[in-house]
């Protein structure tokens, strides 16, 4: 627990920027690809997304960053909370993020519902989800994904709790490995052509 206190939390975040680092981190991700296929409206949108999962996470789980610079973020929620519901966004007020959204980016972000189903099938009992985690391109390959990572595992690990994300990038499935995290299923989104690889840490006592 007490290596969080070298992570800054963040509860009165500068959104904006926030979201544009994230978004420019999750630029050439596939899933988003998919979700905002062309370049330049992807680069006008995605702040957006990122804002509503940033706003979820504040309401219901928790973020960090490396540093009051942003050079990197995580979002973090209990299992209870992995998925944003139309009930929980509009209790939390993250609603009007996805509403800039328009229908049609909308409806092609509705494809994570499958893995989301997946995660549910995967793992039942409690856990924290690992929703994103994200290093400024910047800031890249200098240590501050690591700087995120480790003092969450070691909470983690502290109080019993096993960890879940997704990936959709191969080359990130190797990295999430040196942490101790385990590869549950791999399996393509349907519709989409994009490989999702479910991943799971189980806490080292």
């Amino acid at each position: 627990m007490k290596n969080l206190r070298d992570l800054y939390q963040l509860k009165y975040i500068p959104l904006n920027k926030a979201a544009e680092i994230i978004s420019r981190a999750f630029h050439d991700d596939p899933l988003h690809v998919y979700i905002i296929p062309d370049e330049s409206e992807r680069k006008k949108y995605l702040p957006y997304l990122f804002k509503a999962y940033i706003w979820y996470c504040l309401q219901f789980g928790v973020v960090y960053a490396s540093s009051p610079n942003l050079e990197g973020i995580t979002l973090w929620v209990p299992s209870e909370f992995a998925y944003i519901t139309p009930e929980r966004s509009k209790e939390c007020g993250d609603e009007v993020f996805f509403y800039v959204l328009g229908q049609k980016y909308l409806e092609r972000l509705s494809v994570t519902s499958y893995a989301n189903d997946i995660h549910e099938q995967l793992i039942k009992e409690p856990h924290i989800y690992l929703m994103v985690i994200a290093v400024d391109p910047k800031f890249q390959r200098k240590g501050f994904g690591r700087k995120l990572l480790l003092p969450m595992i070691e909470y983690l690990d502290e109080n019993n709790l096993k960890c879940y994300l997704d990936t959709n990038k191969k080359s990130n499935v190797l990295y999430y490995q040196n942490f101790g995290f385990n590869v549950m299923k791999e399996f393509e989104i349907e519709s989409t052509g994009i490989t999702n690889w479910s991943m799971l840490r189980d806490p080292k006592n």
